[in-house]
């Protein structure tokens, strides 16, 4: 038969064994998350567009967590190879990743486009990091992911300006031109290819735009501007 004091000492270990367990239960009560429990998904808008030197406005959108680790956001605008044309700047969420607690968390932001950057179409490739390393994410519907952990969440579209010529540029019209008399031709390159539609302002008496050509307007040139210097300003726009 043991003695009182070797029981004590079982009894002892048995109710410590107990605790220990009851304690690891309530611990796991709010797991924290794993790599793969966060989910990346598309931004709004997934297709942005916009031209050097101007600005686009993307919002983010994220679920999960919490994390055991607190993860910063980077944004990177890359060419059809990969190279990065230029970034959002690194940042931590609000609330961080280690508060999250499995919601959708979003975030809007606003980013200037360098007015050096050649026209064409980019990727928002997306994601999450502490230090050097880089987070695996679950990709939501869309989201596609790079050798780099990198996730593409949108498509960017970089349009050149607008640019009209006049041919000739500053020509001289004869106050005996008849109505209808070509003064210039208005050409216009650049844009994001949609159809461009023209406007004419300043001396509409004696001018007028038919198609992309200034004319001599229907009532001919007037006595008054006869032997003068005349101003038309054409504006190009596209939907």
């Amino acid at each position: 038969m043991p003695s009182l004091r070797s029981l004590n000492k079982k009894t002892a270990s048995y109710l410590f064994s107990t605790l220990t367990l009851i304690l690891a239960l309530i611990g796991a009560a709010q797991p924290q998350a794993s790599a793969s429990s966060v989910t990346i998904n598309l931004a709004a808008p997934s297709t942005l567009s916009g031209t050097p030197g101007g600005t686009i406005t993307y919002t983010t959108n994220w679920s999960g967590g919490r994390t055991s680790t607190s993860w910063e956001i980077f944004t990177h605008f890359v060419d059809s190879s990969g190279n990065i044309v230029f970034q959002d700047p690194a940042h931590y969420p609000n609330p961080l990743t280690t508060s999250w607690k499995g919601g959708a968390y979003t975030e809007t932001r606003t980013i200037g486009i360098p007015s050096t950057l050649p026209a064409g179409t980019y990727y928002v490739m997306a994601g999450m990091f502490n230090g050097g390393t880089r987070l695996t994410l679950n990709p939501g519907p869309g989201v596609t992911k790079d050798n780099q952990t990198r996730y593409k969440i949108a498509t960017l579209t970089v349009d050149s300006d607008l640019t009209i010529v006049f041919t000739p540029l500053n020509p001289i019209v004869a106050c005996t031109a008849a109505a209808g008399t070509l003064v210039s031709a208005v050409s216009v390159t650049g844009g994001d290819g949609n159809a461009v539609t023209l406007a004419m302002s300043g001396d509409t008496t004696d001018f007028a735009l038919s198609g992309s050509n200034i004319v001599v307007a229907a009532g001919g040139i007037t006595s008054s501007a006869c032997g003068t210097f005349q101003t038309v300003i054409v504006a190009a726009s596209q939907p």
